[in-house]
């Protein structure tokens, strides 16, 4: 047995059986507690695995802080109401920097009669009591040395604030003529000094002087009533677009469903409602937002799934100009009741009040689908078998998928979008030669937010559609640089041109492609090529954004043919009709003779060296004057 490890058992109220691991200097109860969960005033999730919760004894008037450091398996029991001088205990905190390393956590409530904070920096081990200036109603933690407390002097509603762990505090700020409800920092609290409050009766305050003085912010809520205990959150990207978000709990009627409320700072006179489809007797106990800016609220009304009445509102886009809104029941059964909320990253916590148990939730869903094919901006795809893939959620049964010619998915076609049950689709009515993007999200059992828009380009032309190679005419014999001629495709504005020595291009030796494409479908080679070599061919179209597919492969000789004297009266270029027939090479050809018929033409320019031309005159001379000399020769013998 480990020396420094001690178990004891102990009688009475509240007992239980006990460890200490440090040789009895610190206890804990780990089981055979005996005690009673009547309620669950509060608890605090600094991490998703360690949670610490309040709990209530009605039948002893006994509290209770429990901690669990493996998401709610095995619970320990930490501090209780039966130690002497502990009257109660109302709040637990921990601080924002939670960690193994800054394990601080807080507890509010009374001793003696007096009000106390509790503060302890080794995870709940001890406690070091503070007394403070009031009874606490809510309060904010900065770290373990700074905090504010709200508290109500019968007349005002006060913030006080410690900046040396409760030792002391400053003179409080007046908040407003009622108590207050909550106290929020800014995300960049400690670069902007604003603070929010609100309190009872539906009034919000601000503060950008790092709680010297509090103003009040846009109108009474809700509108119709100005009734309710107000709930606050800042928009987690507060520091670049000033938005704060705001609920009250005041019952929703059929004439009256504003319940959850946005302001803009510098740009809103008065709180915008963003959300009117509460059902009625809703009631909007608390906002809150998760690190990536989802929206979350408690409705405490009875849950009946089938209405959408209780449990999770949740927004993924809260600071749209319309946000979309949705109830998250499952997981629970009709009749449970939540109340509070906390968040760590993607793991929500809240209380069922009718059962009293803590529960959780994991919103995976929170995160964007991934999209894995087409690769973004993909060019020359496919518009027949062309599908789109992505990776699964977990907890995804449903996707829904869009692809659009343009940015905002807007006029989309009904072969463009649709739900698959799969982490696959397959779109149709693709146009050829066009960009498309495309996105994904969950759509059951609820929303996931869209995917980062992917695009992709298909093929020019349409499948199976490639240019047809004419010249060289498969199989046939060229000169040592030949001339190459292919047909057009619709939309093309190049054409890439490969010559290898091998049918699979291995060894490729004229290489027209990328910066080097050709403008136009016919080309002279530039460089002369080996005589009495076979060669290999192909032609693909391209745009500036995609490409077709390649053409058949097409084959040719070289030869190196004997120069033939045409005789001319000077040096020109003289234009030759080559004629080729259009037709698609389906294989490569062996060499063999071709039957050449006029289906299209194309002009070449072939020079004539000047020694062929000067040449072709001094014969033609020669002839003639030979030809004369025999003439006058013949006339004379008849003479």
């Amino acid at each position: 047995m480990n020396q420094h490890k001690v178990y004891a058992v102990t009688s009475g109220t509240e007992s239980g059986f006990s460890c200490s691991n440090d040789s009895g200097i610190t206890w804990e109860q780990i089981s055979l507690i005996d005690t009673k969960i009547d309620d669950i005033p509060d608890f605090a999730t600094p991490s998703a695995t360690t949670v610490f919760m309040l709990t209530f004894n009605s039948s002893n008037l006994k509290h209770s802080l429990w901690r669990t450091l493996d998401s709610g398996r095995t619970w320990d029991r930490i501090f209780c109401g039966s130690f002497t001088g502990v009257d109660n205990l109302k709040l637990v905190k921990t601080i924002p920097q939670y960690s193994p390393d800054t394990p601080s956590i807080i507890i509010d409530g009374q001793s003696d009669s007096n009000p106390i904070i509790w503060e302890s920096n080794d995870n709940g081990q001890t406690f070091t009591p503070h007394i403070t200036p009031c009874i606490t109603d809510t309060w904010s933690v900065l770290d373990s040395r700074k905090w504010f407390i709200g508290g109500y002097d019968g007349s005002k509603g006060l913030i006080y604030y410690t900046a040396n762990g409760g030792i002391s505090y400053i003179t409080p700020a007046e908040v407003g003529n009622q108590q207050l409800t909550t106290i929020v920092l800014s995300p960049n609290y400690t670069q902007d000094k604003t603070i929010l409050a609100g309190n009872t009766v539906g009034q919000v305050y601000l503060s950008e002087d790092n709680g010297v003085t509090f103003r009040m912010l846009g109108q009474q809520l809700p509108p119709t009533t100005g009734i309710g205990r107000i709930s606050l959150a800042f928009d987690n990207k507060f520091s670049e677009n000033k938005i704060i978000y705001v609920s009250t709990d005041a019952k929703v009627t059929s004439t009256s469903k504003e319940r959850i409320f946005r302001f803009t700072l510098d740009k809103s006179t008065n709180w915008k409602s963003i959300y009117t489809g509460l059902p009625d007797n809703a009631i909007i106990s608390q906002v809150a937002i998760a690190s990536d800016g989802t929206l979350y609220a408690v409705n405490t009304q009875s849950v009946v799934a089938a209405d959408k009445k209780g449990g999770i509102i949740r927004s993924l886009d809260p600071t749209n100009s319309s946000p979309t809104f949705e109830s998250i029941t499952r997981g629970l059964d009709d009749t449970d009741t939540m109340f509070d909320l906390s968040i760590y990253e993607h793991q929500l916590w809240s209380v069922d009040t009718k059962y009293t148990r803590l529960m959780t939730f994991a919103d995976s869903l929170s995160a964007p689908v991934i999209p894995i094919s087409p690769e973004d901006n993909k060019p020359g795809l496919g518009i027949s078998k062309l599908n789109l893939t992505w990776q699964a959620l977990g907890g995804a049964t449903e996707y829904e998928w869009q692809v659009s010619d343009n940015t905002g998915f807007t006029g989309i076609l009904s072969g463009l979008t649709g739900a698959s049950e799969s982490c696959s689709a397959r779109p149709t009515d693709l146009e050829p030669a066009t960009t498309y993007y495309w996105r994904v999200r969950v759509s059951k059992p609820f929303l996931s937010p869209w995917s980062i828009p992917r695009s992709f380009t298909t093929i020019l032309g349409g499948s199976n559609i490639v240019p047809l190679l004419s010249v060289p005419v498969a199989g046939g014999i060229t000169a040592l640089k030949p001339i190459f001629q292919w047909g057009t495709i619709a939309s093309a504005n190049q054409y890439e041109l490969l010559v290898a020595t091998d049918a699979s291009f291995q060894n490729i030796i004229i290489d027209k492609t990328g910066d080097n494409a050709l403008p136009g479908n016919a080309w002279e080679s530039d460089i002369r090529l080996e005589k009495s070599i076979t060669y290999y061919w192909k032609v693909r179209a391209c745009s500036n954004n995609s490409f077709s597919d390649w053409s058949a492969v097409s084959v040719f000789t070289t030869d190196d043919p004997v120069p033939v004297a045409v005789a001319v009266l000077s040096e020109t270029s003289v234009p030759v009709t080559i004629t080729t027939q259009q037709s698609q090479p389906t294989s490569v050809l062996p060499p063999q003779t071709q039957t050449v018929t006029n289906q299209s033409t194309v002009n070449v320019n072939i020079n004539i060296p000047p020694v062929l031309i000067y040449g072709g005159i001094a014969l033609l001379a020669i002839i003639v004057i030979t030809l004369t000399i025999l003439a006058i020769a013949t006339i004379r013998r008849r003479h």
